[in-house]
């Protein structure tokens, strides 16, 4: 400041508060607190939360989530990833993420393993589809998290043949979303909202009805909320055969624009060029 110098800080990521306002006028993000900058990039979702966070913010610029153009791109490559990776024999590919435990972890033994369970569920259920699952922390560590029950589940659902290991491909994080027919994640997780973003159905499995607990935008929508292996099953027969992709288009228009930028399949990476257009303007008038 002193040498007039701008800051821009550029937030890639679309995640929901850990935390309600305990007290009123403090922040609901204790990691984003207390910042000074110019101008901060990113969605209007985070935006909103960074403005809770008691900061002194010259300017925030809604774009993002960004990245959910790469899932865009992998769409128009699905059969050329697919048979990259010898998936393209399933009618349909879900795939599962699921968050991180322990310090700083958004999910409880408890959660973790009725995840788990669901899915095992489904894929039984589900044998003409491909289920992926990945995961963020390694088996090892998951493993000495849920202990022997974990373990047990966790050898069930490896046993299924329609179930694999996303690490296990040659395949990244956006190309996951973009080949899948719909996407199961769990509360707190930016994929939320990437997937969304990137025009892929989603269901967040939350057992523990984390969102609702917290007040989350996503508690508030409709469909999208599965806390049991028996809503589950409901949610992917409600997204997977009963909603068509225009019922998709105006879900997305009625209940996530106002939170995210949704890609723009006619344009080629859409909100990258917005936001390397944002840069270039911010740049400009330094001048």
């Amino acid at each position: 400041k002193k040498n007039k110098t701008k800051t821009i800080f550029t937030y890639f990521s679309s995640t929901e508060p850990l935390l309600i306002n305990p007290v009123a006028n403090s922040p609901v993000s204790y990691d984003y607190s207390y910042m000074i900058y110019d101008y901060i990039i990113s969605s209007k979702l985070s935006n909103d939360n960074f403005n809770l966070s008691q900061s002194a913010i010259g300017s925030y610029i809604n774009i993002g989530p960004i990245y959910s153009d790469l899932i865009i791109e992998a769409k128009k490559n699905l059969n050329i990833i697919k048979n990259k990776n010898y998936i393209n024999s399933y009618e349909k590919i879900i795939t599962c993420f699921d968050n991180t435990f322990g310090y700083g972890g958004t999910q409880s033994k408890l959660e973790y393993l009725n995840y788990l369970d669901a899915i095992g569920n489904a894929c039984n259920n589900y044998k003409n589809f491909l289920f992926l699952f990945k995961n963020k922390k390694k088996f090892e560590d998951i493993n000495s998290f849920l202990g022997t029950d974990g373990e047990i589940l966790i050898k069930k659902i490896k046993s299924y043949k329609n179930f694999k290991i996303a690490e296990e491909l040659d395949i990244t994080t956006y190309e996951l979303i973009g080949v899948s027919e719909l996407i199961v994640t769990v509360p707190l997780s930016s994929i939320i909202y990437e997937s969304l973003a990137g025009k892929v159905k989603t269901i967040i499995y939350d057992s523990d009805k984390k969102s609702a607990k917290l007040g989350t935008p996503s508690a508030k929508f409709p469909n999208i909320n599965s806390s049991n292996s028996s809503n589950f099953i409901q949610c992917l027969n409600h997204w997977l055969n009963e909603v068509s992709k225009i019922d998709f288009e105006k879900y997305l228009e009625n209940n996530i624009e106002g939170l995210v930028n949704i890609s723009n399949n006619n344009f080629e990476f859409f909100l990258i060029n917005r936001y390397n257009q944002t840069i270039k303007k911010i740049l400009n008038n330094l001048n």
